[in-house]
């Protein structure tokens, strides 16, 4: 979960920090982490994937709307590495969070890697406002049916 890039002043502290904790996926599979750490982390946990991966979790940015530093996820999302099925639902589209008054964002992804076959992909909302769902988080559950060769 990257941190909102709101809530600050001009010099953007949380701005710049999303951008850097959604760009850490890219380092990480460019093999350049443990560089970067010094040797800090146990090489499992260092090196890429070798086989097939899903990156899950909230970016907190929308690549088309909203404050923050939208060209960093729009490069992870366009990683020839990785696949954006763009889940979509009837009462939200692409939007996996509802901050209240009609700002509706997609900032919850699951990307799978290029080896995977994505046979669906969506994003559950909440049939009412007050349902247990809605009441429990903003956020909405964005999931994937894959297929294992």
């Amino acid at each position: 979960q990257a941190a909102p890039p709101v809530f600050d002043g001009i010099e953007d502290r949380n701005g710049l920090r999303n951008a850097d904790e959604i760009r850490l996926w890219q380092v990480f599979l460019d093999g350049l982490l443990d560089g970067l750490l010094d040797g800090q982390l146990p090489a499992e946990f260092a090196r890429p994937p070798t086989q097939r991966f899903v990156i899950a979790g909230g970016a907190n940015l929308d690549p088309d709307t909203g404050e923050g530093r939208r060209e960093t996820i729009a490069r992870l999302l366009q990683d020839p590495r990785l696949q954006d099925p763009r889940p979509l639902s009837p009462q939200g589209g692409a939007q996996t969070v509802d901050w209240g008054e009609g700002r509706r964002m997609r900032v919850d992804y699951l990307l799978p890697s290029q080896d995977w076959h994505v046979a669906a992909s969506g994003v559950v909302w909440p049939d009412s406002a007050t349902s247990a769902a809605a009441i429990a988080s903003r956020h909405r559950l964005v999931w994937l049916d894959i297929l294992l060769d």
